[in-house]
């Protein structure tokens, strides 16, 4: 067997790599800097408050262009971290894809939890708060209903609250990259199983659960990203166009919110320990159950093949838990954040996915006029 060569650098080699290692370790002002410039590029799409009740927000954006689709768009983010993935920076925006290709958007933001919250249970969120929004978009519209699209946990409330709806309000439902299996193969679903992870002891000691939790606890998912990440830094130094974009990732990967607490240890017993929405086709609330059986309007699924965060098993399910639905699975690789930036990790252009899905609400309107 051929032995392995030693890897060796010139002196002219090892002298331009100690100049730059210097340089970067005396960076430190600089990529403050750059972390808040990153900051302030975020969330570039224009917008107006619509409604507000508590922490939670709808914000309706700003279009010029003529709509293309009748009925408007509410986008529900993930409730652990902070909506603008939604709407990072300029060319990596979900949301403005979707305005500039003539849709009526809207979001709501669950924003930071304040501690009165801590008792407001799921079925308070979806029925009252999520509720409450559907309604003022569709009065706000003068529309008959809308099209509710859903990311990550955001997709999985979604789903939940079109049980409860039954098609009163919402029209169709968009999911990426949603969970609804959540026995799957991933670390998320093993760290939260009832054998490892006593949720009602975090709940009644915490109140709402803090956001330090997770920006400690996430990383372990890949734990290899902080040395990435500070390779990254090195090697990327000097590009800033590159860092700004790097940072403003970073910034929402590590600033997660506040968790409302009742509704933390609803998803983790119901969710991800009892998994009720394969075993039952349910999820059970006081005032009524969110069947999914009920669910009978069309419905998209965009699952990622590469996502670490929900993984495909997780999500593909949606057309089996939904058998009354016109219901659509579509696949694609790419990772957990390619439907929202247009982009995948590898750089790789992904705003095709959002042609699809406009393509597709615009099958769907067509239909109802036949």
């Amino acid at each position: 067997m051929e032995s392995q060569k030693p890897y060796s650098l010139s002196h002219e080699e090892t002298l331009e790599e100690y100049k730059n290692l210097q340089k970067f370790l005396l960076s430190g002002n600089k990529f403050k800097e750059l972390r808040s410039k990153a900051r302030s590029l975020m969330s570039p799409t224009p917008r107006t408050l619509l409604y507000q009740e508590h922490s939670v927000s709808v914000y309706k954006y700003q279009s010029l262009k003529s709509k293309v689709i009748s009925r408007p768009m509410l986008v529900v983010p993930s409730l652990v971290n902070r909506p603008s993935i939604m709407d990072h920076l300029e060319g990596e925006s979900f949301i403005a894809a979707m305005v500039q290709r003539g849709i009526p958007v809207f979001m709501i933001e669950w924003g930071e939890q304040i501690q009165s919250q801590r008792n407001v249970n799921l079925e308070q969120y979806l029925k009252g708060y999520l509720g409450r929004a559907c309604r003022r978009v569709t009065w706000d519209q003068n529309a008959d209903g809308l099209h509710l699209a859903g990311y990550c946990l955001g997709g999985t409330l979604a789903t939940v609250f079109c049980g409860l709806d039954r098609g009163d309000l919402v029209k169709s439902l968009v999911t990426m990259v949603t969970p609804l299996n959540f026995h799957d193969q991933g670390l998320l679903s093993w760290w939260a199983r009832e054998e490892h992870f006593d949720v009602d002891k975090i709940v009644d000691t915490w109140g709402n659960v803090p956001a330090h939790f997770f920006s400690s606890s996430f990383p372990w998912l890949v734990p290899t990203a902080p040395i990435k990440k500070a390779r990254t830094l090195y090697q990327k130094q000097d590009d800033e166009d590159f860092l700004l974009r790097f940072l403003a990732l970073d910034l929402w990967i590590s600033e997660n919110i506040d968790f409302p607490g009742e509704v933390y240890r609803e998803i983790i017993k119901l969710g991800y320990q009892k998994n009720v929405l394969v075993k039952d086709k349910k999820w059970a609330f006081d005032g009524g159950d969110s069947e999914l059986s009920k669910i009978t309007f069309p419905v998209l699924n965009m699952v990622a093949a590469y996502d670490h965060v929900s993984p495909p098993e997780s999500c593909s399910l949606v057309k089996d838990l939904l058998p009354n639905a016109a219901c659509e699975t579509r696949i694609h690789e790419t990772g957990h954040l390619g439907f929202a930036l247009g982009k995948d990790k590898f750089g790789q252009n992904t705003s095709r996915y959002w042609d699809e899905i406009i393509d597709w609400l615009s099958i769907v309107e067509s239909k109802e006029k036949r």
